[in-house]
């Protein structure tokens, strides 16, 4: 059970309390603690518990006694109440909850208006609980249990009550009061006890109602109604109670002791089941309900008194099997709608009984009616409760006016009546009766048009095609021509390429999607036995049918279809192929890469002669060239165009290529990129290889060059002297001639070398003119020849021209093996010429640069 606000905010203080040690709060009786709850129940175990979890009850509250209880005081004030809002319900749990007092206090429960009490007993009825209330000394009216306008429920257990005035175990002055059953014993209060009391102060709307279903009741009067006082006032209703059910005894057989007694003829009993004892005061206050009927019987009364009875026998009822309704609330209405009939009196305020009942309105509409809708194609069947009937005649009408005899059903306690096709209101009513009695009972259909299925042979759907990065559809659209009548119920994006279930559509693979589909109310698909005989169409194309698991192939469906691959729309298209060159051969053969197309054809363009170029025909110097390059889109993509023209942004080796339609080609499967290469001129009748490293003594050869043109680049370096060619090891020696010779190659294409070299190309070696220049095929040698100098000083470490503490610190890293020098910085470093480069070089070093050396030893 949820903790009410309130309940929170009084834990919450306790435990303040508790913490901060103050004085305790006044919420709480001083020494008891608050119940505890054991799977939302609070567990009662002092009378004290009781009054205060009755005090913040809020919502479905529930308690139950864990031992029995007992009280006597003589302090007033101590009634067990629930104001406005509060709802408790009670379980007795076969434990006895009593209060004896000598207080101004007249009952054990008090009920104001707006809150609900609810008792009950969970044991066997043999076990039952006691709730006992004793005050000898007040003369007002004292109860067990006091409605003074809320919602009071009892079922079980025994209510028992003790007084020197007029008593009763369960009284009512307002609201309404329900009682399933239990053992009302209110000889207690001895000629002055009722069993179930029902008094009216005279207020306006506020008349109570009670209900009895069932239980054992014990007084002097068993019911009783009075105003307060003897009087009444305009505007004022009148109590009732409705008896169901129970057994009645009186504890005296004079005139006075009876089974009702309705003061001064304000206010009703009226009986419709149950053992009650012939003898009533005022007898017309006590009505059978039409339809009860009743046989004397003479029995034994454990209580004394009366030995004659009336055993009422329930009043028949119409009732259906398409609402199902209580038959116990079909008997209450009955007796609801006589009590209305009966009394035309101008003081009745129904309307504030109404207010007070809800469930009372339902009951009592005009007439009781039931909705057959179209989803039921049954019978409709129609049954009396109870059937013992001896004969019973059935009428039927479509205006209430005009009755039609149903002759087939006489002397029948159930009918069944063929449902309507088409949408109708009908009246049914029955007459019975036993012996002298009659009765009849009636109720209004309202048939809906019986359900019409449409079955759907051919259905047609589209979806959203898979586009490269867009997420799967998930929703179909319905040809606007057909009738619909289905709806998507679940899908499934199926990747074939990579396989599992999709995410994010990716252009070339394939996908399929499975459409689970549902038909809608008055639609079937069509079916061939436990087989789907439908067939479906999406984007216009036909696709697979299946049957679901599970489900009927006429009302569900899985719809299967595949897209292939996924298309994606391509806006760039690079190409790479070989430039005229003189000499050379057409480039049929372009690179596109990974671009999801690819080559259909090449075409070259002689402006200079105004035709296409031939197989086998060379690229000649001077003429001007222009290529198309005929591109085809793979299958699953496009080219983007926009119906008219393509809109696909292309190059040729980098450099802006215009896009044109392909000839009698779609837009979105070929196209075209134009290129204008210009004049071919690809002889190179110059050259100028700059960054060559000239020998320096004790230095190994250097193989790097730049050149100043992308149209050609540096191949090779090799060095020889007067030994012959020099390899990577060797060291240069001061004063020896060395003779470069540096191998140029033309920029190429792949394979295809892009220009070729003059026959008397010019060529510079550091700006200056080469010795020799040599042609061998496509490649140019150029020759350059060097003296040797020695262009390093004693010190100078690092070759930078000055020696200073870094030359130092270069020795004493290759003296530790962080750095390793030269032969010609290991000649610059053996500053004592012992040929060693060793740490001492590092302090001579030193030496020299602070002036402490003016020469080196080696110098010496």
């Amino acid at each position: 059970m949820k903790k009410t606000r309130l309940l929170s905010l009084i834990l919450i203080a306790v435990l303040l309390t508790n913490l901060l040690g103050i004085m305790p709060i006044t919420v709480l009786a001083e020494d008891v603690p608050f119940p505890k709850q054991e799977n939302g129940v609070y567990l009662i175990e002092d009378y004290e518990q009781l009054q205060m979890l009755a005090e913040i009850a809020y919502r479905d509250t529930s308690a139950k006694l864990t031992r029995s209880i007992h009280r006597s005081d003589a302090t007033s004030d101590n009634v067990i109440v629930l104001n406005k809002l509060n709802d408790l319900a009670l379980d007795l749990n076969g434990f006895t909850l009593s209060r004896s007092t000598n207080s101004t206090d007249t009952s054990l429960f008090r009920v104001d208006s707006g809150s609900s009490l609810s008792i009950y007993d969970s044991s066997d009825k043999e076990n039952w609980g006691t709730c006992q209330f004793s005050n000898k000394i007040m003369q007002n009216l004292v109860s067990t249990v006091n409605n003074m306008g809320g919602d009071v429920t009892i079922n079980g257990g025994n209510y028992l009550v003790t007084a020197n005035t007029t008593c009763t175990p369960v009284l009512s002055s307002s609201g309404t009061t329900h009682i399933k059953n239990g053992f009302f014993d209110a000889r207690g209060g001895g000629s002055l006890g009722v069993a179930t009391y029902l008094v009216h102060w005279n207020e306006y709307s506020s008349a109570p109602i009670m209900t009895i279903d069932s239980g054992t009741f014990i007084g002097d009067d068993c019911v009783k109604i009075s105003p307060y006082g003897n009087f009444t006032s305009a505007g004022c209703t009148y109590p009732v109670a409705f008896v169901l059910g129970g057994d009645y005894y009186c504890t005296s057989d004079d005139e006075y002791s009876s089974f009702a007694y309705c003061s001064n003829g304000w206010g009703a009993v009226y009986v419709a089941g149950g053992t009650i004892p012939q003898h009533s005061l005022n007898p017309g206050d006590v009505v059978l309900v039409e339809g009860a009927e009743y046989e004397e019987i003479t029995k034994a009364n454990p209580y004394g008194g009366d030995t004659k009875f009336h055993k009422v026998s329930t009043p028949p009822v119409l009732y259906d099997l398409v609402t199902r309704p209580y038959t116990r609330d079909l008997v209450l209405e009955r007796a609801c709608r006589q009590w209305l009939e009966y009394y035309t009196n101008p003081y009745r305020n129904f309307s504030a009984v109404v207010k007070q009942n809800p469930d009372l309105f339902e009951l009592l509409e005009q007439p009781r009616s039931i909705v057959v809708d179209k989803n039921y194609t049954d019978d409709v069947e129609l049954f009396i409760y109870p059937n013992a009937l001896q004969k019973t005649t059935w009428w039927q009408s479509t205006d209430q006016t005009s009755w039609t005899k149903l002759g087939q059903f006489d002397g029948k306690t159930s009918i069944t009546i063929p449902r309507p096709e088409e949408a109708c209101t009908m009246y049914y009513r029955f007459e019975t009766g036993n012996n002298d009695t009659s009765c009849e009972d009636a109720l209004m259909v309202h048939y809906a048009a019986k359900q019409k299925t449409t079955v759907l042979d051919t259905i047609e759907f589209h979806i959203n095609a898979p586009e490269d990065g867009q997420r799967p559809s998930e929703q179909i659209y319905i040809d606007p021509t057909t009738l619909g009548g289905y709806s998507a119920s679940t899908f499934h994006w199926v990747d074939k390429t990579a396989g599992g279930l999709v995410n994010t559509f990716v252009a070339g693979h394939e996908y399929e999607v499975q459409v689970v589909l549902k038909a809608e109310e008055d639609f079937a698909f069509a079916t061939n036995g436990s087989n789907s005989a439908l067939k479906a169409f999406c984007n216009y194309n036909q696709a697979t049918v299946n049957t679901v698991g599970g489900t009927t192939p006429d009302q569900t469906v899985r719809v299967t279809y595949n897209f292939g691959k996924c298309p994606a729309v391509i806006s760039t298209a690079n190409v790479e192929l070989c430039p005229p060159v003189a000499g050379a051969q057409r480039d049929l053969h372009p690179k596109v890469g990974n671009q999801n197309f690819t080559v259909n054809n090449v075409d070259w363009y002689d402006q200079t002669i105004g035709r296409f170029m031939e197989q086998g025909e060379l690229f000649q110097n001077g003429h001007h060239y222009t290529v198309q390059v005929w591109l085809e889109i793979d299958d699953g993509f496009e080219f983007n165009n926009d119906d008219v023209v393509p809109q696909v942004k292309g190059t040729i080796n980098g450099n802006p290529a215009p896009v044109t339609k392909a000839y009698e080609q779609a837009l979105d499967e070929m196209v075209v990129l134009n290129y204008d290469f210009g004049i071919c001129d690809s002889v190179i009748d110059s050259v100028n290889i700059v960054e060559v490293s000239t020998p320096v003594a004790g230095e190994n050869p250097i193989s790097y060059a730049e050149t100043q043109s992308d149209d050609y680049y540096v191949h090779s370096i090799y060095w020889s002297g007067p030994d012959g060619t020099l390899y990577d090891s060797d060291q240069f020696v001061e004063g020896v001639t060395y003779e470069a010779a540096i191998q140029l190659l033309p920029k190429k294409y792949g394979s295809q070398p892009l220009f070729t070299f003059a026959a008397n190309t010019r060529a510079y070696v550091n700006n200056l003119p080469a010795d020799r220049v040599v042609r061998s095929g496509n490649s140019l040698i150029v020759y350059a020849s060097y003296t040797c100098e020695s262009t390093f000083a004693i010190g100078d470490v690092n070759l930078d021209g000055k020696i200073a503490a870094n030359d130092a610190l270069e020795v004493l890293k290759s003296v530790v093996g962080k750095v390793i020098l030269t032969t010609g910085q290991q000649t610059a470093a053996d500053t004592d010429g012992n040929g060693k480069v060793e740490a001492k070089d590092a302090l001579n070093i030193l030496k020299k640069v602070v002036g402490k050396l003016d020469k080196f030893p080696v110098e010496a």
